[in-house]
């Protein structure tokens, strides 16, 4: 009997370790629903483990840079390999994948699905630059069946630049979490030092020099607290700090760098808030959504996708943005609460999380748009 060939759905990313840390759950209700996925993304440390739960692999080399040679390169790879995968639908993440994918399903007639997951750097850069990927946003997305943003700021940034028509516009709340995996634990308790940690790539705008800063005034001030980093160096992005000025930023003893690891739980678990100081263009911030899941208060910045996840004097509090002395104050604050007043704020977050952002709302919202893309298909 001649096996009949499963339709296939593409997911295309600037790295597949994102896709393990990010889509997993939508990789497995794809799978469950009879589809088979294929990666597209550059090798890495993670693409065995998309073998590993049966997801194909295509490399597609990418690169962060600003090379019109290789982005022209990239368009043509995701173009070939669009026209022999012939998927039902391309789900894209990520500000390459989301233009050049976009260019690539035009021209191969795939349904396509742009997820703007935050602005990054980029539009924060040169005026130059920022009208570049403004007109290559507007051209891309004009030919995508539908858009999600994950908050509703970029949504509107978006549409009032004309690069995305706001019929085509939809909200899901970041790339969801899963609750099950972040389970609330207890907070720690009958210990005189209170543990903050800052999880998140070691980015300048991620406010890990602010984070510094306010750690060596709260510890100068007397406070019993520790302050903890974790989260990969990034080489390839020019506001990455390199090691060597990471190990000078916490010289002092007043941070502690702990390197990257695969399965954050662990960390959370030990600290007492979880800080993210960024000012960076976020979409919503994955870091915060663990915390949160796992119960734990947070001190992040009035900034757009922070401020998603945390309700000011609820399941956290609020600092200005690129200020140390308020983060200082805020820290300060959270200093102050009692165990009691740390679990209920642990306690309102992890309901935050149950209510707006469990990750099968997300992966719903992206069935639903498989499935009419399928339809149009299939008339």
């Amino acid at each position: 009997m001649r096996n009949v060939e499963k339709a296939k759905v593409v997911i295309a990313y600037n790295s597949c370790h994102y896709v393990v840390i990010h889509r997993l759950g939508f990789i497995h209700e794809l799978h469950r629903q009879g589809y088979d996925v294929v990666v597209l993304a550059p090798w890495d440390n993670y693409t065995c483990k998309l073998a590993n739960i049966g997801v194909e692999h295509l490399h597609v080399p990418m690169n962060n840079g600003k090379n019109p040679i290789a982005d022209f390169f990239l368009f043509l790879n995701l173009t070939r390999a669009l026209r022999q995968i012939r998927p039902v639908a391309a789900f894209v993440f990520t500000s390459k994948p989301n233009i050049y994918g976009s260019l690539a399903a035009r021209v191969t007639g795939i349904s396509i699905v742009n997820t703007i997951a935050g602005l990054g750097g980029a539009f924060g850069s040169a005026n130059w630059l920022r009208w570049l990927l403004t007109r290559l946003y507007r051209y891309a997305l004009a030919s995508s069946q539908c858009v999600f943003f994950e908050n509703s700021e970029d949504l509107q940034y978006f549409a009032k630049a004309g690069m995305v028509n706001l019929s085509l516009a939809k909200r899901v709340p970041g790339s969801g979490i899963d609750l099950v995996r972040f389970a609330p634990t207890p907070l720690p308790t009958n210990r005189e030092t209170t543990v903050f940690l800052l999880m998140a790539r070691m980015l300048r705008e991620k406010g890990v020099a602010e984070f510094v800063e306010a750690a060596k005034t709260v510890r100068a001030q007397g406070h019993r607290a520790q302050f903890q980093l974790l989260g990969a160096i990034d080489l390839s992005n020019p506001s990455g700090f390199l090691r060597d000025e990471l190990d000078q930023l916490t010289q002092s003893g007043d941070v502690v760098y702990l390197g990257y690891s695969d399965d954050v739980r662990k960390q959370i678990a030990e600290a007492d808030c979880v800080v993210l100081p960024s000012y960076y263009g976020e979409g919503v911030p994955r870091s915060l959504l663990e915390a949160a899941a796992m119960g734990r208060p947070i001190i992040t910045t009035d900034w757009v996708g922070c401020k998603d996840v945390v309700d000011d004097g609820g399941n956290g509090l609020l600092c200005r943005p690129r200020d140390a002395s308020d983060l200082a104050r805020r820290i300060v604050d959270f200093l102050g609460t009692s165990d009691e007043e740390r679990a209920k704020m642990g306690q309102r977050g992890r309901r935050k999380m149950e209510a707006h952002f469990d990750e099968r709302i997300v992966i719903k919202s992206y069935m639903n748009e498989l499935v009419l893309r399928s339809a149009a298909g299939a008339m």
